[in-house]
């Protein structure tokens, strides 16, 4: 069943199960950082930091949806890539991806995402990142952490996660 919050919102309420003694969520609603508080019942807070990997490639697939047309799972192509690019993988239609090429477009851009935070003014915040994982979903919570934790660790957050970014509860905590 979907969740009933909005996804940031559940995203975040899926990262606040994490601890106990939240007792509310806040956004501050405009462009400061980080994007969310948890406060705790003893006082204190802690900022959450949202960021999110191919998140092109949904947007796309979303145009296919609602133009009525055959919808591609994916499109291989790293959210940097050039608008064009977009569009003419959405032209091609519906595309085989070996699991190589998953791999290695879902790994980036999650290396993208992380490495796009990489400032100080983050320090002691947890970071989520929402990544489509369901596309790779034999790989286990393990060797995520192996594959990130090189990238993870340079950061200045005290806590990362990653998440699936559809409904399922997949939390996977990475440092």
């Amino acid at each position: 069943m979907p969740p009933k919050s909005p996804p940031i919102l559940y995203k975040v309420e899926l990262i606040s199960a994490q601890y106990s003694g939240v007792v509310s969520v806040r956004f501050p609603l405009n462009s400061s950082f980080p994007d969310a508080w948890l406060r705790f019942e003893d006082g204190s807070q802690l900022g959450v930091e949202v960021a999110g990997a191919l998140v092109r490639s949904d947007v796309e697939v979303g145009k296919e949806l609602a133009a009525g047309s055959p919808v591609a799972a994916l499109i291989g192509l790293p959210d940097e890539a050039p608008q064009r690019d977009f569009t003419m993988a959405r032209q091609k239609g519906r595309m085989w991806h070996s699991a190589s090429h998953v791999d290695s477009v879902l790994i980036d851009g999650v290396k993208k995402a992380l490495a796009d935070k990489d400032d100080e003014k983050y320090a002691g915040f947890a970071l989520l990142v929402v990544a489509p994982l369901r596309r790779r979903p034999r790989r286990s919570d393990v060797e995520w952490r192996e594959i990130l934790l090189q990238s993870a660790e340079m950061l200045p957050f005290a806590e990362i996660y990653l998440m699936e970014r559809s409904g399922a509860p997949r939390t996977i905590r990475v440092k």
